[in-house]
């Protein structure tokens, strides 16, 4: 297990070097996606955090306490309606260590979502992440779970040119008519049935 002091202070650090605004619910699914992360890479736990879906989504719940253990303290800023949240970008940075393996992770996940919209980040986290699937609220989170349909590639979708749809249209039309003149394939109604589905299917690409 590597010290989540040294990865706290890791995330802290590239948060504050590419000047990110996060906050600490975002914050803790940055470190969700870390642990994940490593868990598909190494087969193992990166840390022995105690992660649960708590309320609508995963949370560590010993972060806090593992925090003021390790004299951490995270600055507290107070809304005005007495909601308190962390803001840690702009907590002081200290020494850690860090392997570069687990740096370069961390480098990844932060340039991938870092910037991204926080609610793009929790839809990612909530229905793209495999922990979270089946997982009930108040139950432990499984990151040794894998479920391969998440991670299927989208088929390519051909994009068409009007241009082209307009050439495609004319073959079509042509043939269609040297059907009707050499009595191919049965009466003009049923060609002309499935040459309106194909040009209909063809008009609905790219739209």
């Amino acid at each position: 297990m590597n010290s989540i002091k040294d990865i706290y202070f890791a995330l802290i650090d590239r948060i504050q070097n590419y000047r990110l605004d996060v906050k600490n619910v975002k914050f803790v699914k940055l470190l969700y996606l870390l642990e994940w992360k490593y868990v598909q890479l190494n087969n193992s736990r990166l840390t022995d955090l105690e992660w649960k879906f708590w309320h609508y989504g995963p949370y560590p719940m010993n972060f806090e306490s593992v925090l003021k253990e390790e004299g951490i303290d995270p600055p507290k800023f107070q809304l005005e309606d007495d909601t308190e949240f962390s803001y840690f970008s702009k907590t002081p940075i200290s020494d850690y260590n860090v392997s570069k393996p687990i740096m370069n992770l961390i480098e990844n996940i932060i340039q991938d979502w870092g910037s991204q919209d926080t609610n793009k980040l929790l839809d990612y986290v909530y229905f793209q992440t495999d922990p979270m699937v089946n997982v009930r609220r108040g139950q432990e989170i499984n990151f040794f779970t894998s479920h391969p349909h998440l991670h299927y590639k989208k088929p390519d979708i051909i994009q068409v040119s009007n241009e082209s749809k307009k050439k495609i249209r004319s073959l079509l039309e042509n043939l269609n008519s040297r059907m009707e003149k050499e009595k191919v394939n049965g009466p003009p109604a049923i060609q002309d049935e499935y040459l309106e589905k194909a040009l209909l299917q063809m008009d609905m690409m790219n739209d």
